[in-house]
């Protein structure tokens, strides 16, 4: 491998550790150390990428592979906040594009007196499989940057850095959209409590949440590792952030992962805000039970060149999502 190319991921997997430490998946990393046949010349083209040779003279880095190193840093640290859905999930790494999981059963225990036989306990496992390649489940999202060299040459960096930057956020954002489609698909009798469930004219309360959560305990999904989730709009979180319930049951000062959207932590459950919620939906489950996601490829930027004066970079990602458990999720609903 180039060892300059070798220095960048190095470097990048200390700034980024969520994308480059300790994965099962595809990454960059992969990308650009592997000499199968679908990189093959990858290197090459990162030195001879006419977007990238521009790059490094506005970037002021040693070589191409510098600039490619701030491309990918712009566009992961675009990618994300934008990553809302990831938060909703069961996460499942694999170099493979198919796995098989096993399902999530309850078991069930028996009384049994004195010298009396006991019955199995252990019921039959069953699995699902999770496939990017299966077009009910899988999904590839891809964007790319594609410049006129002579535009680029003449145009204020800083605009063609930003959207470039946006691969991350354009990818990070349908994915979210896609696994709450998933969450979508489940039908009404299959939600906790049997349906959505009405929590009134905004502006909702805590006990509206507080109704979700009992939903769920009812259909015995209580996380046991974990808190419950929470996701809504921003207008329906300043709903929450104006009833003092709500504030006086948050602890404050508990870690949150404010980049993706995280208010807080209340009576248990983890609170997220996003504009991909609609106004009128609330969404509350069990992130162990609900939705599984399988990442075979994380988001991966390489160069591209289209024509002889056209070039810039191209991300993608290939993922698949399916609802494991439509009883470890309640949605609310509001007029």
């Amino acid at each position: 491998m180039n060892e300059s190319i070798a220095e960048i991921i190095s470097r990048l997997g200390e700034q980024y550790p969520w994308y480059f430490k300790n994965r099962r998946c595809l990454t960059m990393t992969d990308t650009y150390e592997t000499n199968d046949s679908r990189h093959e010349g990858i290197l090459e083209r990162v030195t001879t990428n006419k977007f990238l040779q521009r790059a490094r003279q506005f970037l002021y880095t040693g070589s191409e592979a510098g600039a490619l190193g701030q491309v990918v840093s712009d566009v992961l640290r675009a990618a994300y906040p934008e990553q809302v859905g990831r938060e909703m999930v069961r996460i499942y790494e694999s170099r493979e594009p198919k796995i098989r999981i096993p399902s999530l059963p309850r078991l069930t225990a028996y009384r049994a007196g004195p010298g009396a036989s006991v019955p199995l306990v252990t019921p039959t496992i069953t699995y699902i499989d999770l496939d990017v390649n299966d077009s009910s489940q899988g999904a590839v999202f891809k964007a790319r940057s594609e410049w006129d060299i002579s535009f680029v040459t003449a145009a204020n960096w800083e605009a063609v850095r930003e959207i470039t930057a946006s691969i991350g956020s354009a990818i990070a954002v349908e994915e979210s959209k896609f696994i709450l489609s998933r969450l979508r698909m489940i039908s009404d009798d299959e939600l906790a409590g049997g349906g959505p469930i009405s929590l009134g004219d905004a502006p909702i309360t805590f006990d509206d949440i507080l109704d979700l959560k009992g939903a769920v305990d009812g259909e015995e999904r209580m996380p046991t590792g974990r808190d419950y989730k929470c996701f809504l709009h921003p207008k329906r979180a300043i709903d929450l952030l104006k009833d003092q319930k709500f504030i006086n049951s948050m602890i404050w000062g508990q870690t949150v992962n404010k980049e993706r959207g995280e208010l807080g932590v209340a009576a248990g459950i983890r609170f997220y805000q996003s504009g991909m919620i609609p106004e009128d939906e609330v969404w509350l489950l069990n992130p162990e039970r609900a939705v599984a996601m399988l990442i075979h490829i994380d988001l991966t930027v390489e160069p591209i060149e289209t024509s002889s004066t056209t070039s810039g970079v191209e991300g993608y990602e290939y993922i698949a999502a399916r609802v494991l458990d439509g009883k470890a999720v309640a949605k609310g609903t509001i007029p």
